[in-house]
């Protein structure tokens, strides 16, 4: 092999680790400040030391930030890095060096021994992993988890490219380079499915069930299988996980926009409890079940969300609303009677996991807010009280 090909191998073999390096020391600390920022501009740190530490009753920013710098470096230290990148680096050296020796027509070593369908394999995992490691590295969420996923990509698709060309006599000769690039190219998932499904047609048996976490996409926002990626790989991979997930462990570990993912659960509660049915209550201005819960508040004449003084009275426009012709309109439409519906939004009202998410979503629509409005209940109590 010529000396500019075995220059080609190590820097191919080398930028990925080198990514890695750049990354670690100049855009790890930038996604820290930026999840850190996002919970203190908020007045998310109570919540965060109440889940995360609640051993620390009475905390300091400084107390705080240790904390969260300790729970960011968990899994982000160096020796996390270290083992899945020497990983990767050894596969892709040992890939470059077939697919880089069938190119210089050697005849001798792994080039000779390994058919060609491997060599073209690997080019196209390596090629759409190395496209991953410079995605996720531009959006904050390079983890050594990615590593030893790019590193199961090149190996599985190496081999399936081998297998599928053997299984497949009638593609062309001139022909098998592109299926093989095509495949190291397709979605590791894909290809398994695939050998998975034809496999169990020769034999008789029951197939793949295809795309792992296919059923997100029932939740509005998680129609592109690129955001459910992010999730499956914190296997969250189902409705029921979705509404039950903890929404800073999310918001750490995929870097998701923390509105985003508390809008993501908001949906997948509701969808758990009423199904398809929730396309007819989009219509109605009910996308989840905070904006379910929200019609206590509405029923009361009273702000969703604690307002600063000058705006603590319901705007006079929504005032006129109809509340009960509201929750008889959405009980019809739940096949529910109008109890039964109030009993439903009581319940949610009260879930600590809804209560959670509401409290985080008032902090987005408004800045100014101190504290939760109290429950309906609570206030009526209140006032008689008065």
């Amino acid at each position: 092999m010529s000396i500019f090909l075995l220059t080609l191998m190590w820097i191919l073999s080398a930028i990925p680790a080198m990514t890695c390096f750049v990354y670690y020391h100049r855009r790890l600390g930038a996604r820290r400040e930026l999840l850190r920022d996002t919970l203190t501009s908020m007045g998310l740190d109570t919540y965060y030391m109440k889940m995360r530490h609640a051993e620390c009753k009475d905390f300091t920013q400084e107390i705080f930030q240790k904390c969260f710098d300790e729970d960011f470096r968990s899994g982000l230290s160096v020796g996390d890095y270290l083992w899945p990148v020497t990983l990767f680096t050894i596969v892709s050296l040992m890939g470059w060096l077939v697919a880089l020796g069938r190119a210089a027509g050697s005849s001798s070593g792994l080039s000779a021994l390994l058919p060609p369908a491997i060599a073209y394999g690997f080019i196209g995992a390596f090629m759409s992993s190395l496209f991953m490691i410079f995605d996720d590295f531009r959006t904050l969420t390079l983890d050594p988890y990615d590593y030893y996923s790019a590193t199961a990509r090149v190996l599985f698709a190496s081999i399936a490219a081998y297998v599928i060309g053997l299984a497949m006599p009638g593609i062309a000769q001139a022909a098998l380079p592109l299926v093989a690039l095509g495949i190291g190219l397709i979605p590791m998932e894909d290809v398994r499915n695939f050998i998975v499904n034809k496999t169990s047609q020769m034999v008789g048996t029951a197939g793949s069930d295809g795309e792992r976490g296919i059923g997100l996409k029932v939740i509005q926002g998680l129609e592109d299988r690129e955001v459910r990626k992010r999730l499956v790989d914190m296997n969250v991979a189902t409705v029921q996980a979705l509404a039950t997930s903890d929404p800073f462990t999310l918001f750490f570990q995929t870097t998701l926009p923390l509105r985003s993912i508390i809008d993501m659960i908001d949906k997948a509660i509701l969808y758990l409890y009423i199904g398809d049915t929730v396309s007819q209550l989009r219509q109605h201005g009910i996308n989840g079940v905070i904006e379910l819960v929200a019609l206590a508040h509405l029923g009361n004449k009273e702000p969703a969300y604690e307002m600063s003084t000058a705006d603590a009275a319901i705007d006079p426009f929504f005032a006129t609303i109809d509340a009960s012709a509201l929750v008889t309109k959405i009980a019809s439409l739940l096949k529910q009677d109008p109890d039964e519906l109030r009993g439903f939004i009581y319940n949610c009202y009260y879930d600590p996991q809804i209560s959670l998410i509401y409290d985080i979503w008032g902090k987005y629509l408004n800045p100014k807010m101190v504290k939760p409005a109290p429950p309906p209940l609570a206030a009526s109590k209140a006032a008689s009280a008065a």
